[in-house]
């Protein structure tokens, strides 16, 4: 679907398009490990507050770019210590 909607938007085929998108997740495949870290060698607390502060998502650690990953929120007393 995605393919048709931007082949589409561009006047492009699906051949066209794929093998262009292609080459453009090609390329910043190259750049995955400048950009695409994760803090694992950070504490916690920094990482959600810079995430906080840059944004504004409380308590979060960590964030996936289009995916959706169902994750059960803590409960109890000590829940914004996790």
């Amino acid at each position: 679907m995605f393919l048709y909607a931007v082949g589409d938007a561009e006047s492009l085929s699906k051949a066209t398009t794929c093998r262009t998108l292609r080459s453009v997740y090609l390329a910043l495949k190259g750049y995955m490990h400048i950009f695409i870290t994760f803090p694992g060698h950070r504490r916690t607390t920094y990482v959600k507050e810079g995430l906080y502060k840059n944004a504004g998502f409380s308590n979060v650690i960590g964030a996936l770019d289009c995916s959706h990953i169902k994750i059960k929120r803590p409960s109890g007393a000590h829940e914004d210590d996790l």
